[in-house]
């Protein structure tokens, strides 16, 4: 068995692990960091958190790998609205707008399908897009990824086959279509 805290990189611990690899500490990646599992059949035990804004890349994981509970949370809080008052009502556009902050706890990063408020926001909040990705790139088929979870998360695949996502509980990041994406490109 591996585990993270043993390490500097998720790199060096991938290249160690025989088949358990344990993510003992929160790993804080740098946007478009790529991890190459080198088509190891791997079991990854996430007991911490994935931390970055941007993109974590996983590439050549070996058919049957397992990625469990990851855990995705952006680094910076973004600015998020809530559309629903504490008894579950349809707020005014008023409300909302008054109430805009950074938080992790509920709401979602507006887009420009609020219309009723988006003209009225300042630009460092309609710009934002704050969120934490998992992407299999290259030769990452027939991976399973069991109960991920995150805050302003995403979770994509890209030109792999037979790739499962089961069990997610995400809040969702402002990204490309959605939450969890399978993509040919």
């Amino acid at each position: 068995m591996t585990f993270l805290s043993y390490y500097t990189t998720l790199q060096q611990a991938a290249d160690a692990t025989k088949r358990n690899l344990v993510i003992d500490t929160d790993y804080y990646f740098s946007t478009n960091e790529i991890v190459d599992f080198n088509n190891k059949v791997v079991f990854i035990d996430c007991q911490c958190s994935f931390i970055g804004d941007g993109t974590i890349k996983f590439k050549n994981m070996g058919k049957g790998s397992v990625i469990y509970r990851p855990c995705m949370k952006s680094q910076t809080t973004p600015y998020v609205i809530f559309r629903y008052n504490s008894e579950g009502e349809w707020r005014s556009s008023s409300d909302v707008l008054a109430s805009i902050s950074q938080s992790r706890e509920q709401g979602y990063q507006p887009t420009v399908n609020d219309q009723d408020i988006y003209s009225q926001l300042p630009d460092y909040i309609k710009s934002q897009n704050v969120y934490s990705e998992l992407l299999l790139s290259s030769n990452c088929s027939n991976v399973t990824i069991e109960s991920p979870t995150g805050e302003f998360a995403l979770i994509r695949s890209e030109m792999n086959n037979n790739v499962i996502v089961r069990d997610p509980d995400i809040l969702g990041g402002k990204g490309y279509v959605g939450t969890i994406d399978f993509c040919e490109s």
